[in-house]
């Protein structure tokens, strides 16, 4: 497990919004810049748990034993 996996997707995610506010568009208000923080929270904790080796080898097990397999 890279620790960049926790930092990858937030820099995406800031560039993007950097990106976004240096355009000639109509400014974000309170509730889009809070919409959009969850977001980079939310895609940070699945990006970390899906690129940890001990998160895919426990659905892996539960896949086998659900299957009978294990």
């Amino acid at each position: 497990m890279v620790l960049a996996n926790l930092f990858i997707p937030p820099l995406l995610a800031i560039t993007t919004f950097w990106t976004f506010m240096h355009t000639n568009v109509e400014r974000p208000t309170a509730e889009i810049l809070g919409v959009f923080a969850l977001v980079i929270i939310g895609i940070s904790i699945v990006w970390f748990l899906v690129c940890a080796p001990w998160f895919l080898n426990l659905g892996i097990a539960i896949v086998l034993f659900l299957n009978n397999r294990y």
